[in-house]
């Protein structure tokens, strides 16, 4: 057990180093990926190894999840090259002056339920960010912090629905005490947007609704797609995103109506690196739950001396840290810390565990929108992590504390 955790630790360890040596993320993971199935020779046979990276391969979830980050990077590229961006951040920034734009078009962007769509909100902030002075690194914290504070009480977030169903309670309570983290999540953005930006720009300026939702229309069109066919059709998930980006595509080339040149934004849209990215880190993660390495972990929690706030805090934040993916660490959560919950799954327990395992999911090397925002700003994870692990533990701890009083 403990070599697979070792060998954990050196994959992610290993992530990182190569992302900073060579800002190439799909050929990062996919390396931790394979450190990651050496050390797991221990539990696993070779044959077991490879069969579990063969499954990750072919699987639809894993092809679905390439061509969806291959479809945002297009639509991303294509938005900006048509025009729409520049109109969209114009409108935005009359509406929102002073930085407005840094943290609005992320928020905006983060409604929309695309794994990777932090790609798409890069492209938008970036001018805006050069024009006020604000370096790669923090562009890239903006972006993704802005992005993520609607998992904590967005009622269509499928994770924090997960959380509610495996605790049996109401879906509102938890919604509804995770809304004091939620303002603290926001404030701690707003400040560091204010420490960011130095310079002031305008007041008030330039709105035109028309334009702005023209601009927005290939995005609104995704969402009314994808709801159609998800929910109201009940088409799977992946395929339904397929779709609705795909006809995301198509009214941008048609509002542009610069059809000779869709070939050029199509090529230079496409990025085989972010379509790479995804291949490793399915792999990584069918590895992982493969070896069961994870589950040995429950009796220990169930013996362990510590304070179960604290293992409620620690290990879902650590889980979410490895496994990258929120929903997937929700699950496994319950499942680990099931020993020391018992009955006791109140609502501020569950707040406790979800939180600390979506700012897990948040700050992990595997987390999407983490890789393809970084991948465009061209930072490392350190120069990001220099905020935004700080910010994200500071949210543990007060959500935490916030929970801890109300059971008090």
């Amino acid at each position: 057990m403990w070599i697979t955790i070792v060998g954990v630790a050196t994959a992610f360890a290993a992530i990182i180093l190569l992302i900073r040596i060579s800002k190439n993320f799909g050929i990062a993971i996919l390396c931790g990926a394979i450190i990651a199935a050496l050390f797991s020779l221990e539990t696993l046979s070779p044959d077991k190894i490879g069969l579990a990276i063969l499954n990750a391969i072919i699987s639809w979830k894993t092809i679905g999840l390439a061509i969806i980050v291959t479809l945002v990077s297009i639509i991303a590229y294509s938005m900006k090259e048509t025009g729409l961006t520049d109109k969209l951040v114009n409108n935005i920034r009359g509406a929102f002056p002073n930085g407005g734009v840094l943290a609005i078009l992320p928020a905006i962007f983060g409604l929309m339920p695309i794994p990777g769509g932090a790609r798409i909100s890069a492209p938008m902030i970036e001018d805006e960010g050069k024009k006020l002075g604000v370096s790669n690194d923090k562009m890239n914290y903006l972006n993704l912090w802005f992005r993520h504070p609607w998992p904590l009480v967005f009622p269509l977030t499928p994770s924090i629905v997960l959380a509610a169903t495996l605790s049996n309670i109401e879906l509102n309570s938890l919604l509804l005490i995770q809304v004091p983290i939620f303002i603290v999540f926001i404030l701690i953005g707003y400040l560091m947007l204010r420490i960011f930006v130095k310079k002031k720009t305008h007041k008030r300026g330039y709105f035109n609704l028309k334009e702005t939702l023209l601009a927005l229309s290939p995005i609104l069109l995704s969402l009314v797609i994808f709801f159609t066919f998800n929910s109201g059709l009940k088409v799977e998930t992946y395929l339904s995103m397929c779709i609705a980006l795909l006809f995301a595509t198509l009214l941008i080339f048609f509002i542009s109506r610069d059809y000779k040149n869709i070939p050029g934004m199509l090529r230079k849209g496409l990025s085989l690196n972010l379509a790479l990215s995804i291949f490793g880190i399915m792999i990584f993660r069918n590895i992982i739950v493969v070896s069961k390495s994870l589950e040995s972990f429950s009796p220990l929690l169930q013996n362990s001396s510590f304070h179960p706030f604290l293992i409620l805090t620690i290990v879902p934040l650590v889980l979410g840290v490895i496994i990258g993916n929120n929903l997937l660490a929700i699950g496994l959560n319950f499942i680990l810390v099931s020993s020391i919950l018992a009955s006791n799954l109140y609502v501020p327990v569950v707040s406790v565990l979800y939180v600390s395992s979506f700012i897990g999911y948040l700050i992990s090397p595997l987390h999407l929108c983490t890789i393809v925002s970084s991948e465009y700003f061209k930072t490392g994870l350190i120069e990001l992590y220099k905020y935004l692990i700080p910010s994200a533990l500071f949210v543990v701890f007060i959500n935490t504390l916030i929970m801890y009083v109300i059971l008090l």
